[in-house]
């Protein structure tokens, strides 16, 4: 089986994202290298309800049916992309820990 290639944005978001998901103890969830028009990253955030996709040069996620787009025209460098998504999620889990959030009750019990 031959995997898509991915771009070296691609690799280094995702990266970025696996360690501040290991600082936080959680994990990438359902990983997926999809190909198409554009090949692209998808999962979720274990223990929570984040979906997340990693583009050739931007980002999304969304969380409880919302979340920002990231994409490159915004910001200086693609490495500032993925720095603030990532950020973003880190965020989004933290608040969803200080709120209770069901899918982190169940985790923890």
């Amino acid at each position: 089986m031959t995997y898509p290639e991915l771009t070296e944005f691609q690799s280094k978001c995702e990266q970025k994202l696996l360690d501040r998901l290991a600082r936080t103890g959680r994990a990438i969830l359902d990983r997926e290298v999809v190909e198409g028009s554009e090949t692209y990253i998808t999962g979720t955030i274990e223990g929570t309800r984040i979906s997340f996709w990693i583009y050739d040069d931007g980002a999304d996620f969304k969380s409880s049916g919302r979340g920002p787009m990231f994409e490159k025209p915004d910001y200086k460098s693609l490495d500032d992309l993925a720095d603030d998504f990532v950020a973003s999620i880190g965020k989004e889990i933290e608040k969803a820990t200080e709120q209770g959030n069901p899918a982190d009750r169940l985790r923890s019990g």
